[in-house]
């Protein structure tokens, strides 16, 4: 092959240049390299489609061909040998011809001969004369032979001949040029079928075959891959040079036919001249089928900017007309509106195009519901086909909720069970029953109490009360504390209402059982999100002491409220049960430390707006521990003291996924950690009197991390406590708050103060009142709650 080019600039048309390597057949063969269009020699269409079919022709070339000769001596004077150039050449063919004896020998019975016939372009025929001799003598007949060799622009098909000479009868038959090979073309095939209704070309071979039967092109003749030959027509009666051939594809794909050359006349399908001449070269030809349609799948995240779908259409080759086609979403574990916009329409595809896109938007909202599916479907094309008409879209959801939720909330309870810690450490235990109801103390007969064993559990209620800056839970007792009547909310019915039963000494060791309702509130806001929570608390628990040592166990029940508003808005209810075991140790009279520990089950419920509420099992699991060290302590007269803290707390609250026909919600895991490091120093005053003002200074670092507000900050706490036993008269007021923070939008900090008098303190009887007011989160040490003085002092 020296050349292929495009005829007329066209993509389908190419003609390509062969050089013979010698004068015989020539067969040229497309083969593609591979079916894979990025492999080097592969062919294939601007749509990816590769050639998959084989194409072979083969081309004779020109060949010499010798004929036998007869000739009578007396009747004739030479054997004319005739020599036959099949096809016809371009260029000038030469070949040499030389005579041999047989039983006829030379010079007696002929004239030996030699020599080179010259063909002209054009010329097919040339005759070689052998002269004989006519001896008169009768020996039957004699024959000798022609050879032809060293042909040049030409193959010799036969190039020997024998020449017999008669010398009875003369024969009066004569050879003459031999017929044109019996050849076969295809003509007029479309560019493709449409895989449902038969298409037709047109079969011509080079002669009219003579007594050629449709059966035989129908069944064999003419064969036919990815389609059925049904019928085959002739264009006359009695006709077998033309015919029409009907073909049925079996489907949308290529139709491969093939008219094979006949090796055998006897064979079955074989195509043959009535004078036996054999069909010479194979007919091939392929029909496309129509175009194929396809969708692909597609992904999106749900929190990209303008986030949509895009589903691509295409064609797998350029069509020669219009295609159009509809397309139309429907819903799976998506669901419109709710999760992407219903879409439907009819895409066109002009001649030439082969790529569309389908933009389905997609609705970003604040719940994680995992990776979600819609599908995409075509239907009712025109002018091709559907080779796959269905895609899956898959939203990725990076909604918040319910993780943070679930941080704040785990952290809460948390920051609620070691607050009750705190409480049990504080604890005077003194032996008996004590209770409150609404915030009022119940007397019960009891063992009496002596006059400190009483200011110890005042000072305790104090410190409770001190403790409950964040929660709120008696703000508005404390704005009602000097009305004659007050209405009871439910909240200060919960909060206010505890019990304590204690038995033992605190030097043979003490039993207790207790019970407490708490309720915290939180907040948090972060990347287009606002959310809130507020969790009510039932605990219960029982403690023994003895010596240094505390040891106990909690079971909590916890119920939390809240919502979120942000890319959507919906409610949160999740109810928490668990047990907590705990514990404190004092080293020294210096240094003492603590743990805590615990796991809860429960669940959650999230009801989006306008949607059906989604409920799921949770679960929480919090560990926590500190150490506070005395590096300076005060005198027995009286001093300053100065001790370090740390304590660390982590915290994982985690929900299972759930599925509904009406939404989804993915498992999630919410891990909150806090590290913390301070100081805390007091200093005492005394008065004449008796009268004492102690003032206290906290100063620490803490880190926050995992999935709530994080980052580094810095705590700061202050105090001023008065009390003066001839009067009565006692007062407390503590601040602290949150210096700075990484996380700008974390706020802590809190006011509390209290008021009492009592003139007559030893005794039960006569006047007594107290008024307390927090403001805020817990105003005394958020850091310091477990590992106080008053705790410290207790285990000394």
């Amino acid at each position: 092959m020296t050349g292929v080019s495009r005829v007329g600039g066209a993509k389908d048309l190419f003609e390509v240049t062969v050089e013979p390597a010698g004068a015989g057949v020539v067969s040229v063969q497309l083969v593609p390299a591979s079916s894979d269009c990025a492999v080097e020699g592969a062919v294939c269409t601007v749509a990816g489609t590769a050639l998959t079919n084989l194409y072979i022709t083969r081309v004779r070339g020109p060949g010499l061909s010798v004929a036998d000769a007869v000739a009578t001596e007396g009747t004739d004077t030479a054997l004319d040998f005739v020599v036959t150039l099949s096809p016809s050449s371009s260029e000038t063919v030469t070949v040499d011809y030389a005579t041999s004896n047989g039983t006829a020998t030379a010079p007696a019975d002929y004239a030996a001969a030699s020599g080179t016939l010259t063909f002209t372009p054009g010329d097919t025929v040339k005759t070689v004369s052998v002269a004989i001799v006519d001896d008169g003598v009768e020996d039957g007949g004699e024959t000798m032979t022609l050879t032809l060799s060293g042909a040049t622009n030409a193959a010799i098909d036969d190039g020997e001949a024998l020449g017999t000479i008669e010398n009875t009868e003369a024969l009066t038959a004569s050879l003459s040029e031999l017929p044109e090979a019996l050849t076969a073309s295809f003509s007029e095939l479309p560019e493709a079928h449409d895989g449902e209704s038969a298409f037709t070309f047109e079969l011509t071979f080079s002669e009219d075959v003579g007594d050629l039967s449709f059966r035989t092109l129908k069944f064999g003749g003419i064969e036919a891959s990815g389609g059925t030959v049904a019928k085959a027509k002739r264009h006359g009666p009695g006709r077998n040079q033309y015919w029409t051939i009907h073909v049925e594809p079996d489907g949308n794909g290529p139709v491969t036919v093939v008219l094979p050359e006949t090796t055998d006349c006897a064979a079955a399908g074989a195509v043959c001249a009535p004078d036996g001449r054999m069909l010479s070269n194979e007919s091939r030809a392929t029909v496309q089928g129509p175009p194929g349609l396809s969708v692909a799948d597609a992904e999106v995240d749900e929190a990209a900017e303008d986030a949509a779908l895009a589903f691509t259409v295409t064609l797998d080759r350029e069509a020669s007309g219009t295609v159009t086609v509809d397309y139309e979403t429907s819903d799976d574990t998506a669901v419109a509106p709710g999760d992407y916009t219903a879409t439907s329409g009819t895409l066109t595809f002009a001649a030439g195009e082969v790529e569309k896109t389908v933009s389905v938007p997609v609705i970003a909202d604040a719940l994680d519901e995992g990776d979600e599916t819609m599908t995409l479907t075509l239907s009712g094309p025109s002018g091709a086909y559907l080779a796959d008409a269905e895609a899956t879209g898959t939203i990725h959801n990076t909604g918040p909720i319910p993780q943070a939720w679930l941080a704040r909330f785990g952290r809460t309870v948390a920051d609620q069970v070691l607050e009750a810690v705190d409480g049990r450490l504080r604890g005077a235990r003194t032996p008996g029953f004590e209770a409150t109801f609404a915030g009022q103390a119940l007397t019960f007969d009891a063992a009496p109490e002596d006059a400190a064993a009483r200011a110890a559990r005042e000072e305790e209620a104090r410190a409770q009360a001190l403790a409950k800056w964040l929660r709120g839970e008696d703000g508005e007792e404390g704005r009602a504390a000097l009305s004659e009547t007050r209405s009871l909310s439910a909240r200060e019915l919960f909060t206010g209402t505890s019990f304590e039963l204690t038995g033992g000494t605190p030097e043979e060791g003490s039993v207790s059982a207790w019970g407490r309702g708490v309720v915290s509130s939180f907040d948090g806001r972060g990347e287009g999100l606002t959310l809130d929570g507020e969790v009510g608390n039932l605990l219960l628990g029982a403690d023994w002491t003895h010596g240094r040592a505390t040891a106990g166990l909690m079971l909590s029940h916890a119920e939390g409220r809240g919502g979120y508003w942000g890319a959507s808005a919906g409610s949160i209810e999740a109810t928490l049960t668990g047990l907590y075991p705990w514990g404190r140790y004092a080293m020294s009279e210096r240094v003492s430390v603590w743990g805590a520990a615990g796991y809860g089950e429960g669940t959650l419920t999230v009801e989006p707006e306008s949607q059906a509420a989604l409920e799921t099992d949770m679960d929480l699991a919090m560990t926590s521990v500190g150490v506070r060290g005395v590096l300076m302590k005060a005198p027995p007269e009286g001093g300053a003291e100065l001790a370090i803290r740390s304590d660390a707390m982590a915290v994982r609250t985690t929900s299972a996924a759930v599925g509904t026909d009406t939404g989804n919600l993915a498992a999630a895991t919410a891990d909150v950690t806090r590290l913390r490091l301070g100081l805390e120093g007091s200093r005492p005053f005394r008065f004449a009197g008796g009268a004492n003002l102690t003032a206290s200074v906290e100063l620490g670092v803490r880190h926050d991390g995992g999935d709530a507000e994080t980052g580094f900050g810095a705590d700061i706490g202050a105090g001023l406590a008065w009390s003066d036993p001839a009067r009565g008269l006692s007062a407390d007021v503590r601040a602290r708050g949150l210096l700075t923070h990484e996380d700008g939008s974390f706020r802590e900090r809190g006011f509390a103060g209290s008021l009492a008098w009592d003139p007559a303190p030893e005794s039960e009887r006569g006047p007594a009142r107290s008024v307390t007011q927090t403001l805020g989160a817990q105003a005394s040490g958020g850091m310091a709650a477990l590992l106080g003085p008053q705790t410290a002092k207790a285990l000394e």
